[in-house]
């Protein structure tokens, strides 16, 4: 995940007293923000776990970024 998504997911768990580091409040962030339809659309027409996962994947901390992590 890039710094900047990370800094826009951040700023808005603040601002709604959601920990971030949850991947429920990533998701949250996720289904609320209107810029991101792309993941919207691409989560409608994933038709398995994988392409799902993949979908939501660059909105998701890396391994090298603390927060939640995608299960294996």
């Amino acid at each position: 995940m890039g710094r900047k998504v990370l800094q826009k997911i951040i700023d808005w768990c603040a601002s709604r007293e959601k920990d971030w580091t949850t991947i429920e409040a990533h998701l949250e962030f996720v289904a609320y923000e209107p810029c991101h339809e792309r993941i919207g659309a691409a989560l409608k027409s994933a038709t398995t776990a994988g392409e799902a996962k993949e979908a939501v994947e660059p909105y998701v901390a890396s391994p090298n970024l603390k927060g939640p992590r995608l299960p294996k």
